[in-house]
């Protein structure tokens, strides 16, 4: 998004990541070592970056480390697509999934 110029300043590339946690803050208590995250912020194209807890979500075995990293990215040009090329307007989609559809979803890693 970036890159396209949709979305903030090109010398901070990398709004989504994803790895696995070699250190934790001692008031972190979601999150632990060796845990694999997906995480959000500013300028996470590098090999390491501290990152606040609340920018960093588990992602479950089934789903790959490449995948977690490009899910938030799709998700945004998802949006923007509707919004800017589709003339998506508020209140236009009322619709809502049933709770049970979002938890039956699994994710399975091909």
């Amino acid at each position: 998004m970036v890159t396209l110029g949709a979305l903030g300043d090109t010398s901070e590339i990398g709004y989504e990541s994803s790895g696995t946690i070699f250190k934790v803050g001692s008031n972190v208590k979601n999150l632990r070592v060796g845990q694999r995250i997906l995480a959000l912020g500013i300028g996470l194209l590098r090999t390491r970056k501290v990152i606040p807890a609340k920018c960093c979500v588990p992602i479950p075995d089934e789903l790959s480390l490449e995948d977690a990293a490009t899910m938030t990215s799709v998700y945004a040009t998802v949006i923007l697509s509707l919004i800017r090329l589709g003339n998506l307007q508020k209140n236009q989609v009322k619709r809502k999934p049933p709770k049970s559809h979002w938890q039956s979803f699994k994710l399975t890693n091909k």
